[in-house]
């Protein structure tokens, strides 16, 4: 190439190469192609200085071979200009400079650096100019120095501003983040990571802002809250919501002595000590306390605490405050709903398990005994149907007030030991009264009189008068038992056997009344399935016309023989039938089978009609449906058929017996009335009863032949029929002297 222009062939002339053929202007440039093609990797290159009109070049020669054999050389030139030289004078730490080869000897300070063909290099060694340029390196370090610090004071405001205030800032607002400043925000607005990092931040802190609004809401619908007592300056510190419960101020901590003036003076020295107790010897605590609420009513607080060590700080009492008086008022109304009966306001029977489980222990483990009075009000089940349910609940409220009074009353009166009696209902109209350390059977006999005659007593129930009586039945501890269980069965057994023996009265329990109860279980459970195994049967007693002599009707009586107990009295099964609610579906097999049986007389030619007897359960308004599809699903006449009722059944529910007796009457069926005589019955009540029919009681006829008062009697029911228009049966004539007084009546 040729950078300065000159004339390539004074490059050669120079001796500057062996070239054998002069360099190729630049113009020629296929020549020069063809040249660097040709270049030999391996050729030595060559470097020196030459002259040109006075002005000094370096030039690189290179060898280009063909092959083997050299073609030619390339060679490259460039100007050393004055800049150049003080750049390599800087380098070298001497000035530079060229001169003309051969001219003079260099002078002692002058040494040859580089020789050319016509140009030498030479450096000045003396001492002044080496000063010269190392002062002028120094005020280079100098400035460079200067440069340096410049450079390093604006990257150190560069970087507070940009790095180390930004982080001080985020360091401070953390800070008071973790005292509790929840409003702190950072303000840094630069879009590198510190920036990020304080957006974050401040995204972080608000989302705590709301967690702790959350938090206290949630605080304030609970009431809960949580505080801490510092034990070396017995500050007290604690949330909003604590504050609030207290009625306090809302400053940094409170003495201990202002939070325990709000606690009710019962409790006060109570907290206080299991304060002492948790700082001085790390026991923790959980206690309910009553406190002052700000509008003076009190409240029950719930406290539970510990304490803890914390890093850096003195040791804390941790502890949580709750307001649980709305929670503690549910709990006493479940245990109300739990344990106290809803309509009577006395315990309930879970109430009753639990004081005899508690009194039974005690007679275990100290010895002693109790008595458990049983009492079921009579006929409650009358009064309930006949009047409505709200009688009915009236009668139970005056019952158990009655109890209630009457013991209360003999306790401050006679007998001191009553007072911790139990009063109880367990369930519809029974009642129990549980005496702990009562056993003496004469003083259980008195309160029981006493008990009886309180229950007896007239009260007006919806504008009415009514005369309640009930049956007791007593078991005592340990003698008829040592459970709960025990008791309760020994004295239920001891209130049936009341009532069986014509209630209003007190019966103490016998093991001979279990041996009853058992059985009488035996035959209720056989008597169940006794349909199904057809161990049923109904025999027919005829009723005969006193003038003919001819049977007209007969009366439909049910028989039992079981299989295993053998053949079942009526007067055993049929009252257990009416107490287990059997009754209603043996009295419609009965049916059933009497007017079947018409059925099939009058298809054998015998015109026989049929009296069958009605339980007092029976006499309800679905009864005359069910008589009329019976007769018609056996093609017999109503007339046929007559249904007799005792004057017991009537009482049970007069105005709907009354009511269902009327409508069989009116569907065409007779009506008996049957045991008359034995009851209550008045001539003004029995004008009232839709009868056709007197049946008299059987114990008058046996004995009309010895008893001038059992003619008398007989002679006045006979007048009294004639009078109302009235048939006539007597039972159970066994005599021929019987009959001929009975057919002269």
């Amino acid at each position: 190439s040729n950078p300065v222009g000159a004339d390539p062939r004074a490059f050669s002339e120079t001796g500057a190469s062996d070239a054998a053929a002069p360099i190729a202007p630049v113009s020629d440039t296929s020549a020069a192609a063809s040249y660097m093609r040709c270049t030999h990797p391996s050729g030595s290159v060559q470097a020196t200085f030459i002259a040109q009109e006075g002005r000094p070049f370096a030039i690189v020669s290179i060898p280009i071979l063909d092959g083997a054999s050299s073609v030619g050389i390339l060679a490259v030139a460039e100007e050393l200009g004055d800049e150049t030289l003080r750049t390599w004078s800087t380098l070298c730490g001497a000035e530079l400079s060229f001169a003309v080869s051969g001219s003079d000897e260099p002078g002692a300070e002058l040494a040859l650096v580089r020789r050319g063909p016509e140009i030498e290099l030479l450096a000045n060694q003396s001492r002044s100019i080496e000063v010269e340029i190392l002062a002028h390196a120094r005020r280079n370090i100098l400035a460079a120095g200067l440069l340096a610090l410049i450079a390093a004071l604006a990257a150190s405001v560069l970087l507070a501003r940009h790095f180390v205030r930004p982080i001080g800032e985020i360091r401070r607002a953390t800070e008071r983040v973790g005292r509790g400043d929840l409003e702190t925000q950072v303000e840094v607005y630069s879009r590198d990571e510190l920036g990020d990092v304080a957006r974050v931040f401040n995204s972080t802190v608000a989302t705590l802002r709301r967690s702790q609004a959350r938090l206290e809401f949630v605080q304030r619908l609970a009431r809960f809250s949580d505080w801490d007592l510092d034990i070396e300056t017995g500050l007290v510190e604690g949330s909003a919501e604590f504050f609030r419960i207290f009625a306090l101020e809302v400053p940094e901590a409170v003495p201990l002595r202002e939070l325990l003036d709000r606690i009710h003076e019962g409790d006060r020295e109570a907290l206080g000590g299991l304060l002492d107790a948790c700082a001085l010897e790390g026991r923790p605590f959980r206690v309910d306390v009553r406190a002052l609420a700000p509008d003076s009513s009190t409240m029950i607080l719930h406290m539970q605490g510990q304490r803890v060590s914390v890093p850096g700080r003195s040791d804390r009492v941790q502890a949580s405050v709750q307001d649980v008086t709305e929670r503690k008022h549910f709990e006493e109304q479940i245990r109300l709903l739990a344990y106290d009966d809803g309509l009577t306001g006395i315990g309930n029977r879970r109430f009753l398990a639990q004081r005899l489980e508690v009194e039974l222990e005690k007679v275990a483990n100290q010895g002693g005994g109790l008595a458990l009075l049983f009492i079921d009000l009579d006929r409650f089940k009358l009064i309930n149907d006949t009047m409505g349910h709200s009688a009915g609940d009236e009668i139970l409220q005056t019952a158990s007030s009655r109890i209630t009074a009457t013991i209360i009353d003999e306790a401050q009166k006679e007998f001191a030991e009553l007072a911790n009696s139990t009063i109880a209902r367990l369930g519809g109209d029974e009642f129990t009264v549980l005496l702990p350390g009562v056993t003496d059977v004469e003083v259980l006999e008195s309160i029981a009189e006493r008990l009886l005659g309180a229950i007896a007593e007239p009260c007006s129930i919806m504008g009415q008068q009514v005369v309640l009586t009930g049956s007791i039945g007593v078991s005592i501890c340990p003698r008829d038992g040592m459970s709960s269980e025990d008791l309760l069965r020994s004295s239920d057994t001891a209130m049936y056997r009341a009532k069986a023996e014509g209630r209003n009265r007190c019966r103490f329990y016998d093991p001979a009344m279990q041996e009853e109860a058992v059985e009488r279980w035996r035959i209720e459970n056989r008597l169940r399935r006794a349909i199904e195994r057809e161990e049923l049967k109904v025999h027919y007693q005829p009723r005969m016309r006193v003038e003919s002599g001819r049977i007209c009707r007969v009366e439909a009586l049910l028989r039992w023989r079981d299989p295993l107990l053998g053949v079942v009295s009526p007067e055993d099964f049929i009252a257990i039938a009416e107490e287990s609610g059997l009754i209603c579906s043996l009295g419609d097999w009965v049916m059933q089978e009497s007017i079947s049986q018409v059925k099939r007389w009058r298809e054998e030619g015998w015109e026989i009609g049929v009296a069958i007897n009605l339980s007092s359960h029976q006499l309800v308004p679905e009864l005359v449906e069910r008589i009329r599809e019976t007769l018609e699903a056996n093609a017999v006449e109503p007339g046929w058929v007559e249904f007799e009722v005792t004057e017991s059944a009537l009482f049970e529910d007069e105005d709907v017996a009354i009511r269902v007796l009327e409508e069989i009457r009116a569907f065409g069926c007779g009506v008996s009335l049957d045991d008359f005589g034995t009851g209550y019955s008045s001539l003004s009540y029995l004008a009232r009863l839709p009868v056709d029919t007197l049946k008299i009681d059987r114990s008058f006829v046996k004995n009309i032949a010895t008893d001038d008062d059992a003619v008398g009697i007989i002679s006045a029911i006979v007048a009294t029929a004639k009078v109302l228009r009235l048939e006539i049966v007597a039972e159970g004539i066994e005599t021929e002297a019987q009959r001929d007084l009975l057919e002269e009546m």
